[in-house]
């Protein structure tokens, strides 16, 4: 995960007609290990990847979120975003913070 998949998710979510568009990628990783009469008894490794996409459309905010990154997974994250706004009407003043705000430009 890197900046390649942001700006595949910025790319198609302008595709699909975002005025506005925030990505947030998430990678953790994580290790646990249990020990019995001082020995290992178990050892377990996990990581944690996601992306969300946030969008701005009509004046309407719309949100998604996968654990899949692949790129039908993707495809369907940015129109999900786009197409799911949860505000049932346009706010004309919403936006972003102006210091994250990035408009989308073909």
């Amino acid at each position: 995960m890197d900046d390649r998949t942001a700006d595949k998710i910025l790319s198609l979510s302008r595709d699909l007609k975002a005025d506005a568009a925030e990505v947030f990628l998430r990678s953790s990783t994580s290790t646990t290990i249990e020990v019995k009469d001082q020995k290992v008894d178990a050892f377990e490794r996990a990581r944690d990847i996601g992306v969300g996409l946030r969008v701005l459309v009509g004046g309407r905010t719309g949100f998604s979120y996968t654990t899949d990154l692949t790129e039908p997974s993707l495809r369907e994250l940015a129109r999900s975003a786009v197409s799911g706004p949860g505000t049932p009407s346009p706010i004309p003043s919403r936006s972003f913070p102006h210091d994250l705000h990035h408009p989308i430009r073909p």
